[in-house]
């Protein structure tokens, strides 16, 4: 069910109902708080108390609704299991979007989308997407763990790319692929594991490329 207003969260009955999970993170995105499930460490399975509909996620980071007002610092979550497939494609997030050493059941596509500020520091996910999306400040993914190619072909980035000691396996495709891209600060990768081709063809970078001690490997692609 694709969650647009709050009347859609009220229709959640029976084994659809909010879990305690949910309940906590509408509170804690109203107030413009961290929500912590767990112990905050990313989820190594699914848990049914750190689970969180990628429909419900979708909807607090485009701001709620008329009837359930966020805080405009935007979603802070860490340690939950994302069930579903995050899609913010065309979308324009409200706030910063930091999702803290969450584990995505499916990938994010959020091509064409419009963030402030993107985190997703010690998460892990299938995929991500992000053609063509505009990012007016940082993009963090320290420590990210991805199994598919992490793709920012022709993304305008306003501030830092940073990409430090994350996984990136792309297998013989592509592991983070950023043809084309606008990045108005640095690009780290310091650290970096790479698994498939890594590019930035034709990008635009205003700052500083570190890449220390970063092991890539290109697969069929280059590295």
């Amino acid at each position: 069910m694709l969650i647009r207003t709050y009347a859609d969260i009220e229709s959640l009955k029976g084994i659809d109902a909010l879990s305690p999970a949910e309940k906590k993170l509408i509170e804690g995105c109203k107030r413009g708080e961290l929500t912590t499930l767990g112990n905050g460490t990313r989820p190594k399975r699914p848990s049914k108390a750190r689970t969180i509909r990628a429909d419900l996620l979708r909807y607090l980071i485009l701001g709620g609704c008329e009837q359930c007002r966020l805080h405009e610092k935007g979603v802070q979550l860490e340690g939950a299991w994302i069930v579903g497939e995050l899609d913010l494609s065309f979308a324009s997030a409200k706030g910063a979007v930091r999702l803290l050493r969450c584990a995505f059941a499916e990938p994010i596509v959020a091509d064409q989308a419009n963030f402030d500020r993107l985190v997703l520091n010690g998460s892990s996910l299938p995929s991500l997407n992000a053609q063509g999306a505009t990012i007016k400040g940082h993009a963090f993914l320290r420590k990210l763990k991805s199994t598919g190619e992490v793709s920012f072909v022709g993304t305008e980035i306003g501030g830092q790319l940073t990409a430090e000691e994350a996984e990136l396996n792309g297998g013989e495709g592509s592991a983070l692929n950023a043809q084309g891209a606008t990045i108005r600060g640095g690009v780290f990768l310091d650290n970096l594991k790479g698994i498939g081709e890594v590019s930035f063809s034709g990008a635009e970078i205003g700052g500083q490329l570190s890449c220390d001690g970063a092991e890539l490997h290109g697969g069929e692609g280059e590295a």
